[in-house]
């Protein structure tokens, strides 16, 4: 079967390393795999054998017709058997795709619970006739996208992001945190996603700075970057909160940071599923999350979720899985990466593949 991804680019983000971890299931599998994206900088590993394809698309309507055209004459060498496209700009694009060039089989998958905006919410409701498959990574995702006019009911489903159990696994990492000057009575809470908007650092380093003045030995790993970089930056200089706080940029190894930390903390405003919580849930650490959509599809743990921008909740949150013994929080780990093995990546992979050839899951 030729497989054919679509997705905006190939930066750091759960949408990006899903659709690349999914390629890779499909390529081991005998599939042909094809991933094409419409522009930016490739920062995501794509492995070998995989057909990758940059669009350049320009942001202006020359650019657009341009790289329609450019991508119409790549399907029609690849002749893919299914086309699965994901995020907003890819999906619009897939779907005016379709009507100038042959895909048997179009699936849009979009990896949120929030549509930005009344002109893409009416662009993706126009262009639904196009898809014959809708899926949104959370039931609370997928519900909100139909209850929006967004997918139409009759051909949406959910459908849960895949985590590799094999490489997110407990393995204390004491030498990265030699590394990263982290002493072995310090307490180490650990952030994993991009520096934008939706994650919300602020009100996670507002509730760690509350923390941090009534424990001391406790630190705040902040895994990743993005557009936020600066004022993340200043307010942690604001905060003085300097020696505490350690900025690690983007890492490829991040099963290795969740190993150095003990406690993961998701402080997001929205969250379509959450795929740095299964990961950090898959490596038995305790996790704290803010309510923010489908994260509540992934917590076990009855008090695990605190209201979105309530930093004086979560900074309690925190102070509370401190406190507790080691014994309990190996156990709550020990819970959390059992909860998590229905999200393995080859058993997502299995369903996937049961949707490419056609099949109802």
């Amino acid at each position: 079967m030729n497989i054919l991804y679509t997705i905006t680019g190939l930066s750091m983000g759960g949408a990006e390393t899903i659709t690349v971890n999914l390629a890779r299931q499909m390529q081991e599998r005998g599939h042909t795999v094809m991933i094409m994206y419409l522009s930016g900088e490739q920062k995501v590993s794509v492995p070998d054998g995989v057909i990758l394809k940059n669009l350049y698309l320009k942001k202006n309507p020359y650019g657009f017709l341009k790289s329609l055209r450019k991508a119409k004459k790549m399907v029609r060498d690849f002749k893919p058997d299914v086309v699965h496209a994901n995020i907003f700009h890819s999906i619009f694009f897939t779907r005016l795709l379709r009507l100038f060039v042959k895909i048997p089989y179009l699936i849009s998958t979009e990896h949120s619970n929030n549509f930005h905006g009344r002109v893409r919410r009416l662009c993706e409701h126009c262009t639904d006739f196009l898809s014959d498959l809708n899926t949104n990574v959370s039931q609370m995702a997928t519900d909100y996208f139909v209850q929006s006019g967004v997918f139409s009911k009759k051909k949406s489903i959910a459908m849960y992001n895949g985590v590799d159990m094999h490489r997110f696994c407990k393995k204390r990492n004491s030498e990265l945190r030699t590394v990263l000057n982290i002493k072995n009575d310090d307490f180490v809470f650990i952030n994993v996603s991009r520096f934008n908007e939706a994650k919300d650092h602020k009100t996670l380093l507002t509730a760690f700075n509350q923390v941090h003045r009534i424990k001391e030995n406790t630190k705040l790993l902040l895994v990743g970057d993005g557009e936020l970089h600066n004022e993340i930056s200043e307010l942690i200089e604001k905060l003085q909160l300097n020696d505490s706080v350690i900025l690690a940029g983007i890492r490829h190894n991040t099963e290795d940071f969740y190993n150095a930390s003990d406690c993961f903390v998701l402080s997001s405003v929205y969250e379509g599923f959450g795929l740095v919580l299964v990961e950090a849930m898959a490596c038995e650490l305790p996790v704290i999350s803010t309510d923010c959509g489908g994260t509540k599809e992934i917590i076990v743990e009855e008090d695990g979720l605190v209201p979105v921008k309530s930093p004086e909740l979560l900074a309690r949150k925190m102070i509370s899985v401190m406190e507790a013994s080691p014994d309990q929080r190996l156990a709550v780990g020990n819970r959390n990466r059992e909860s998590v093995k229905k999200f393995d990546l080859e058993i997502i992979a299995d369903k996937w593949e049961s949707l490419y050839k056609g099949n109802a899951i």
